[in-house]
């Protein structure tokens, strides 16, 4: 059983299909059929459930997966780390333009942004040597921690029918707190980006909690004097 078993096992299992798996790796289904025997074979274990509908991945096979991302995980951040001998950083979307402005990034670092739903996703396929978020990771040191200050911005304060802009991403840390602090009858409109809620903010087409830092090289003006706050997070690989 080698490293290309592994492989096959997790597009196999993530695919629930040995044909799909076949076509994604570009394997003959045959083959990909005889490397699974063959894991089963070496473990002794069955790993998935056979029927005329598929596979399924037995509670065995489920343990198995979850090795299979710990090795191969480990085995590219190895690679990477001999190859280059770079860090690797995975970012926040908004905390890494926040973070550019402040000059706080290393220039020997591979950066990975990501929004906050999709850290988690990363974190199951990559290992990084450091991860700077809005959420606490597990398995992984927490460095310290700072505070992002936030405002609503309004150009439009005429207009009070305005809608509330907010993110798209349900675990945007913005959204959660916009809607939290947003009045009672006030309007929402989702926004994919956060470039462009600042963009509709510009145009007076909408009120948006935005970091407060943006106020010095965008033309936005505050809706109050009220801030808020956000912490953020510094991890490291834990070793």
């Amino acid at each position: 059983m080698n490293l290309n078993d592994l492989e096959i096992f997790k597009t196999v299992y993530e695919s629930d299909s040995i044909n799909q798996a076949a076509s994604k790796l570009k394997y003959a289904q045959s083959n990909i059929s005889q490397r699974i025997n063959h894991i089963e074979k070496y473990l002794e274990v069955k790993l998935f459930i056979r029927s005329n509908n598929g596979i399924q991945p037995n509670e065995e096979g489920k343990e198995f997966y979850n090795y299979c991302l710990r090795v191969l995980n480990e085995t590219e951040f190895i690679k990477t780390k001999i190859k280059n001998n770079k860090q690797t950083l995975l970012c926040s979307e908004l905390l890494f333009s926040y973070l550019t402005q402040q000059n706080k990034f290393f220039t020997d670092s591979d950066i990975d942004i990501a929004t906050t739903t999709e850290i988690n996703k990363k974190l199951q396929n990559k290992i990084y040597n450091k991860v700077i978020s809005f959420n606490k990771i597990p398995n992984y040191i927490l460095e310290k921690t700072e505070t992002l200050n936030l405002a609503f911005f309004n150009n439009n304060k005429d207009n009070h029918l305005i809608p509330l802009l907010i993110n798209r991403d349900e675990q945007c840390p913005l959204r959660q707190l916009s809607l939290k602090v947003k009045t009672e009858h006030q309007n929402i409109l989702e926004i994919d980006s956060l470039e462009a809620i600042i963009s509709l903010v510009e145009l007076g087409k909408g009120t948006a909690l935005l970091p407060i830092y943006l106020e010095n090289n965008r033309e936005i003006e505050r809706d109050s004097l009220i801030q808020y706050s956000l912490d953020y997070y510094y991890h490291k690989i834990s070793k």
